[in-house]
């Protein structure tokens, strides 16, 4: 059996997809807050 040709992963391409991904959770995180507060002032009213 032959070698399968996988392509090449560069650590600064992963390094970027990373960081990436870090700021999107950051983003996704405060969206989860600002909608809990606005569930919760509704709740209250």
């Amino acid at each position: 059996m032959g070698a399968s040709a996988e392509p090449v992963v560069y650590r600064e391409e992963v390094l970027a997809i990373l960081g990436a991904l870090a700021d999107l959770v950051v983003d996704v995180r405060r969206i989860r807050d600002t909608i809990a507060e606005d569930d919760g002032e509704a709740e209250a009213e």
